[in-house]
């Protein structure tokens, strides 16, 4: 749900807004799925957040993938791949720009 509320910022910043599109996108896409926060992915948040002094924030994002059990986890932030390094077992980072041509 973090991730969500990111996604809707900017849009909701266009005139007209443009968030509606977004909550279609998360809404409709195949094998996408929007899950709380809850008791179990706020447990895995703090057990990384003391460990690895992730911000509020990415430790929710990334103890929610925890609990749900994803495989991979996406984001633009290279630091992470490092920092999970020791979780690869349990969950996979995919960075963002690994998957783009070189400027």
């Amino acid at each position: 749900m973090i991730t969500v509320m990111e996604l809707l910022v900017r849009p909701l910043h266009l005139t007209p807004p443009g968030h509606h599109t977004v909550l279609a996108f998360l809404r409709n896409y195949p094998n996408l799925e929007t899950v709380p926060v809850d008791l179990l992915a706020v447990q895995d948040a703090a057990f990384l957040r003391a460990l690895k002094r992730f911000s509020p924030p990415d430790v929710l994002i990334i103890g929610t993938g925890l609990a749900t059990q994803v495989g991979h986890i996406v984001t633009n932030d290279q630091a992470w791949a490092a920092r999970l390094a020791e979780l690869t077992g349990r969950i996979q980072v995919v960075t963002l720009s690994a998957h783009l041509p070189a400027p």
